[in-house]
């Protein structure tokens, strides 16, 4: 952690993890063709559980030490999805 900003990993380069390994590959593109999805239906909770198992061995080679703890996927206000760590 940085002690000055308090931050485990800089805004700037989580942003950027998270285009690359979520946005840029889910964003505006239909996920029935995505490999993650051959098997299992793209529904919020299945895209929240793939973006953090995308995110989490990212993060952690990102800053070492550091652990992602929970991915939350909004589809509207009213319907959101929420993963984490599964202990």
């Amino acid at each position: 952690m940085d002690p000055r900003s308090g931050q485990v990993l800089e805004r700037n380069r989580l942003d950027a993890l998270v285009a690359a390994r979520v946005l840029d590959r889910f964003g505006h593109s239909l996920l029935n063709d995505d490999p993650a999805f051959a098997e299992q239906v793209p529904t919020a909770e299945n895209i929240a559980l793939t973006a953090f198992a995308e995110l989490a061995p990212a993060i952690a080679a990102a800053r070492p030490g550091a652990r992602l703890v929970r991915v939350r996927l909004e589809e509207t206000r009213k319907n959101s999805f929420e993963t984490g760590e599964h202990r």
